[in-house]
């Protein structure tokens, strides 16, 4: 159950907070039936796209997630950079920037909505415990969690949503331009993390240091995104407790202290939900990821520069980790699981994103230790994403060979 809650929230965070901000920016548009209009059909021509990459990914081999997501991260980054010098230019009461605004806003939300909605198409797909009835408490404990996150997301959309709009003009602007620079800061490590994983980039040595320590500060971006709106919250409700309403009859002073009480519940709501989101991604992220202690790799020998796994032992389904010293003395480990009854994972215990941090298993899940990236066990054995490095190897005479050599080449990651 946590392990979708959790997953919700890392994949919709974006969304949730950006959406409001992207709206607030342009509301001064002159023709709110238009609007509506344009971000309605924006929004389903991103969860469109989004939908027919997860066809396309569940069911065929024709799509690799890297690609999608990059041919959408370009278009977003230069889209979401003119969006916020332009909302910067609009909060100064410029017509021209917000003609800009107007335009650039749909598409900011349409490629947005194509980039988060992959992941919540994709992971109900995952609730199946190989059972006949979906009505048994393991797949309702996974679907409530998948629930409670998507809840949880449109609950900070919506106190977003309904605070931005009763800020402080210069609080609201520094909330909007602070949470536009956040999200895009981590959009752009994100296409260059895909870049470099793809080959875009140079193999300086340095780039998978700086892709580590981004990644090893996790939910740094989300973080940053609820300081802003925390302290946003802070402002708006200072300012609806001390606020001594005036104005020329009591009907009028009635109204502006009811909208300060507005003001009030609408900060607090937002602090509640926020509170709530950081203990999902904080306190239970730890919770869900205790586990059993994760046991010594088993040393394994060369003969005539191979080495020999007896399918019996690991032909079991479950995942073995091993690890040969090179004559250098560096400790290359690797792993090895059967994934169907004729084919075999094996890789490195190392990724070209998280490094020589390895891998566990969970269950019946192959887990990434560093970020918690679960693996499909179909695709370990493929290069791409958080997968294991792929190794070599053959099958011969009930035995799993890999070739030294190969361990020798790949020594430099574990160095």
């Amino acid at each position: 159950m946590l392990l979708y809650l959790i997953n919700v929230v890392d994949d919709a965070w974006l969304l949730a907070f950006l959406a409001p901000v992207i709206l607030f920016a342009c509301r001064d548009d002159p023709r709110p039936a238009l609007k509506r209009g344009l971000y309605l059909g924006a929004f389903a021509l991103g969860v469109l796209a989004a939908a027919v990459y997860a066809i396309l990914k569940r069911n065929t081999g024709w799509v690799v997630r890297e690609y999608y997501d990059i041919a959408l991260l370009w278009p977003l980054l230069a889209i979401l950079l003119a969006f916020t010098v332009f909302a910067a230019l609009a909060m100064r009461r410029g017509a021209r920037a917000g003609m800009a605004l107007r335009a650039l806003g749909p598409a900011a939300f349409a490629l947005v909505a194509a980039r988060v909605f992959p992941d919540l198409f994709l992971q109900p797909l995952d609730f199946d415990v190989g059972l006949d009835s979906i009505f048994n408490m393991e797949y309702l404990a996974k679907l409530s969690g998948f629930s409670a996150g998507l809840l949880l997301m449109l609950l900070a959309f919506a106190g977003t949503w309904s605070l931005v709009g009763r800020l402080p003009r210069r609080v609201a602007v520094g909330a909007v331009l602070l949470t536009l620079a956040a999200d895009f800061l981590f959009l752009a490590m994100d296409a260059f993390r895909i870049m470099y994983v793809r080959g875009m980039l140079p193999r300086a040595s340095w780039i998978p240091k700086l892709i580590i320590f981004v990644r090893s500060g996790e939910n740094a971006f989300l973080f940053a995104v609820m300081c802003v709106w925390a302290l946003a919250a802070v402002c708006a409700a200072v300012q609806a407790l001390s606020g001594r309403p005036v104005g020329p009859n009591p009907a009028v002073v009635r109204k502006r202290r009811y909208a300060l009480k507005l003001e009030f519940r609408a900060a607090a709501f937002l602090v509640v939900v926020m509170a709530a989101t950081l203990v999902t991604v904080t306190a239970l992220r730890a919770y869900q990821r205790r586990g059993p202690v994760i046991s010594e790799p088993e040393r394994v020998e060369a003969t005539d520069g191979r080495i020999a796994l007896d399918l019996g032992i690991v032909g079991d389904g479950e995942l073995h980790r091993h690890v040969y010293r090179t004559e250098g003395g560096t400790d290359v480990r690797f792993i090895v699981i059967r994934k169907t009854a004729n084919a075999f994972g094996v890789g490195l215990d190392a990724c070209d994103i998280c490094g020589p941090t390895g891998y566990y298993q969970r269950g019946d899940q192959v887990v990434c230790k560093l970020c918690d990236v679960v693996m499909n066990k179909a695709t370990i054995g493929f290069p791409g994403g958080c997968n294991p490095v792929p190794l070599a190897f053959s099958i011969e005479e009930g035995r799993l060979i890999i070739a030294v050599a190969d361990l020798e080449r790949e020594k430099r990651r574990f160095q």
